[in-house]
């Protein structure tokens, strides 16, 4: 789905989508690691007891993996010039060449993904074995 969104894109919308997501990121971490009203929150019911039970090497590796989503409207952008722009993106145009960069194949960034997550549990593994 992440793919039919920015599929296409201009270089501005591309960098407007990696700051949206990267900003989220970055807001998210704060809150996490520094916030002092997650501090306090477990005794007040609130929405950051949920955050509270999330180990912290989880949380972690999933804003690691947050962080390389946010590159993927700009590696789809550059896929899209490198498979469209050109005297070979004319002709891929034209479907003599089909491929795309792998790095804009919304399989391969899905893998990395799941990569990031495993390297982090088997990290988070080896620590405490």
């Amino acid at each position: 789905m992440f793919d039919q969104i920015t599929d296409g894109v201009h270089f501005v919308t591309a960098l407007i989508l990696s700051v949206i997501i990267w900003g989220l990121c970055l807001a998210v971490a704060w809150y996490y690691h520094f916030s002092e009203a997650r501090r306090y929150s477990w005794h007040n019911n609130s929405l950051a007891d949920f955050m509270d039970l999330i180990p912290n090497w989880l949380m972690n590796t999933v804003l690691v993996a947050w962080f390389i989503v946010g590159t993927f409207p700009m590696l789809n952008y550059v896929a899209d010039k490198a498979q469209f722009g050109g005297v070979v993106g004319r002709a891929r145009e034209l479907n003599m060449f089909d491929d795309r960069p792998w790095y804009g194949v919304g399989g391969y960034q899905f893998l990395i993904v799941v990569v990031i997550l495993i390297v982090g549990y088997l990290i988070n593994w080896y620590r405490n074995k």
